[in-house]
């Protein structure tokens, strides 16, 4: 467990969120805290979290006083113990802190929520001390829920965003799936997509999203470009290398349409409590704050998704009549060739 080292989780709770009481019982939130950070672990991977884990267990955990500039491999060569730069510990320090935040909020959350309400032999009672205390209103208990989805979420997206600022120090967290399946795609960064949908900036959404881009991508991009093309640009992509203007035009319009298909599948897939809260407010606003633990009717999910859809169809056939074109020009071009002598580039008619 990434917590309570030393006997200090209560401690590490308290500071982490603000609002757990250092005097709580650990070991009844310790259950929380397990299934919130096998949450966190489907997305980013067994592997980064693994590192985190075994770094706070060991004695180099805060074991460097100041926070030191993370070392170039090949030119530092100090060391803080066990092969590693004193350096490298302030890194895995922070890693480990920044997987703690989402973790403490989600945790606590959960721990409040069941404890609203204690169970007994005799059935479940609600235990309030009436010369001093008092049942908050269902509407107070939402937005304190609300209140702890979106700390849960900017810390997440915090987390994600450390990862990739040091990706070149973090190899498991460069060679997790959720990494590099996120490479591959036309989309490839939660930047670029949040450019042409708003997503809140959000990271750990935009990871979310990434296998249904990958199924818009093979369904309706790959059928329009054809295969050869298609591994073509995805190669170019991947591997870094400098894009021509005439390709990145394309790669433009096929951009396009990939956020609006996304998100109609994704309002569909996803439950609101997934979807960023900028999004909600735009499609679902009046569940957005006091009717937020009312699901959204299958009527107005369905609204939303075909609109979306639509818009994207409408884009995507932009993209058809582009590549018709620059399919049409090649061709051309292609015809004037075989009539023209060998090794002349110009058509031997036009001077005449």
């Amino acid at each position: 467990m990434i917590f309570n080292k030393n006997s200090n989780g209560n401690e590490e709770l308290r500071i982490q969120t603000g609002s757990y009481y250092k005097s709580n019982e650990f070991d009844k939130i310790s259950v929380k805290i397990m299934l919130a950070s096998e949450d966190l672990t489907l997305l980013i991977g067994k592997a980064i979290f693994d590192r985190a884990e075994t770094h706070y267990l060991s004695d180099n955990y805060l074991s460097v006083t100041e926070v030191l500039p993370v070392p170039d491999p090949v030119e530092d060569s100090g060391s803080g113990g066990e092969g590693l730069p004193a350096a490298d510990y302030s890194l895995l320090d922070r890693l480990v802190q920044h997987i703690q935040l989402p973790i403490a909020f989600l945790a606590t959350l959960w721990h409040y929520q069941g404890n609203d309400i204690s169970h007994e032999d005799t059935g479940r009672k609600m235990k309030v001390d009436k010369t001093s205390e008092s049942i908050a209103w269902e509407w107070q208990y939402n937005r304190d829920d609300e209140a702890a989805l979106r700390n849960y979420r900017k810390a997440f997206d915090r987390l994600i965003r450390f990862l990739n600022a040091n990706v070149d120090q973090l190899p498991e967290w460069k060679n997790s799936t959720a990494k590099k399946d996120s490479l591959s795609l036309f989309i490839n960064t939660a930047e670029h997509f949040n450019r042409l949908f708003a997503i809140d900036d959000s990271p750990v959404f935009f990871l979310r999203l990434a296998p249904i881009m990958r199924e818009i991508e093979r369904k309706h991009i790959k059928p329009i470009l054809g295969t050869e093309k298609f591994n073509e640009l995805k190669t170019l992509i991947q591997s870094g290398a400098e894009i021509s203007e005439q390709n990145q035009e394309l790669i433009d319009f096929i951009c396009d349409p990939i956020p609006l298909f996304t998100m109609s599948m994704a309002v569909k897939r996803f439950s609101l409590t997934v979807i960023p809260e900028g999004v909600v407010q735009n499609f679902f606003s009046e569940r957005s704050t006091t009717k937020a633990n009312i699901p959204a009717t299958i009527d107005l999910v369905n609204t939303v998704s075909k609109s979306l859809w639509k818009d994207g169809e409408f884009v995507l056939n932009e993209l058809k009549k582009y590549w018709s074109i620059k399919n049409a020009e090649e061709v051309i071009d292609e015809t004037i060739t075989e009539f023209l002598p060998a090794g002349k580039t110009t058509d031997k008619f036009i001077g005449l």
